[in-house]
């Protein structure tokens, strides 16, 4: 007789890392954070800041693995990200695209938003085509954007989550 699989055995994950491009329309791309993989990569269009607000919470909340999130963007749009991930004690980074572009991007294509935006979509579709072995046809620049965000984000992992890689003691032998 075969075995059935029980549905609720628990899943082992690995930590993760989410990266946001926040705005109203939301670019969203999750990795691996212990192999850099990206797992998936998507876009929301939330049209208000209500609608935001309850999205951020519900969104964070859905993702149980979730340890590190960093997120492009300031101000009002960036808020509801940052008050979720703080209420799960979810360690973040909060940075402007200024910040990771000249590491991502060559200069050439970075002259505007327009070309940062337009590189960020082919870097992003080559990344989805190594990572998850899919054909990107349809993605946003917001998502391809967050896509770039979390690569820069997993190179600079240490600086930017500092209580996830520091020591959380040191062992004392009192045994002498």
């Amino acid at each position: 007789m075969k075995k059935m699989s029980n549905v609720h055995e628990k899943v082992v994950s690995t930590p993760s890392l989410l990266a946001v491009d926040a705005g109203f329309r939301c670019g969203l791309a999750l990795f691996d954070l212990a192999t850099g993989t990206l797992r998936w990569f998507r876009s929301h269009n939330f049209g208000s800041s209500p609608r935001l607000r309850r999205a951020s919470a519900a969104l964070i909340g859905e993702i149980p693995d979730l340890v590190a999130c960093v997120i492009e963007g300031g101000g009002n749009i960036s808020d509801p990200w940052i008050k979720a991930l703080s209420f799960r004690r979810i360690e973040y980074a909060q940075i402007s695209a200024e910040r990771w572009r000249p590491e991502m991007l060559l200069s050439r294509q970075q002259r505007t938003g327009h070309d940062a935006k337009k590189a960020a979509l082919t870097n992003a579709k080559q990344r989805i085509a190594q990572s998850i072995d899919k054909r990107a046809k349809s993605i946003t620049d917001d998502t391809a954007e967050a896509i770039m965000i979390g690569e820069w984000a997993l190179l600079h992992r240490e600086e930017l989550f500092p209580l996830l890689y520091s020591t959380k003691g040191t062992q004392h032998d009192d045994s002498a």
